[in-house]
C-alpha cells in the first residue's frame, strides 16, 4: 500500500503501477517526443508536473478527485488527462518582456543593497 501526498488516501501498490502504465501507454501513443519542447532540466520538470496538477485539480475539482477519475480508467476523463499533459509539454512558455530579458541580460547592478 502506498499514500499520495496531496490525498492522503492509501492506494493498492499494483493499482498505483496499473494507473501509471495506462497512461504512460496513452500518452507515448498520443504525443511525439518531436513536439515535446521542454528540456530535461530538473527545475523545469518540476514546475510543468506542478502546473499539471494544478490545472487538472481545477478541472477535476480536487486532488481527491483526480486521484478517483485515474482509479477508473475511464476513458473519456484519461483523454483529459492526457490533452493537458500534451499542452503542458508541447506548447512553449511565454516569452518575457523586453525589460525582464534586459535586466537579466546585463545583471542587476547592485539592487540588492538598496
Amino acid at each position: 500500500m502506498c499514500t499520495t501526498n496531496k490525498t492522503r488516501k492509501w492506494l493498492p501498490r499494483a493499482d498505483l503501477i496499473r494507473i501509471i502504465k495506462n497512461l504512460t501507454d496513452k500518452m507515448l501513443a498520443e504525443i511525439r517526443c518531436a513536439d515535446v519542447v521542454i528540456g530535461p532540466d530538473p527545475k523545469t520538470v518540476h514546475k510543468i508536473g506542478k502546473a499539471l496538477f494544478g490545472n487538472l485539480c481545477r478541472l477535476f475539482g480536487s486532488a481527491e478527485a483526480l486521484q478517483e477519475v485515474l482509479e477508473s480508467q475511464d476513458t473519456a476523463d484519461n483523454a483529459l488527462v492526457i490533452r493537458a499533459l500534451k499542452t503542458c509539454l508541447t506548447v512553449p512558455a511565454p516569452k518575457k518582456n523586453v525589460f525582464v530579458r534586459f535586466f537579466s541580460s546585463v545583471g542587476c547592478f547592485g539592487l540588492n543593497s538598496l
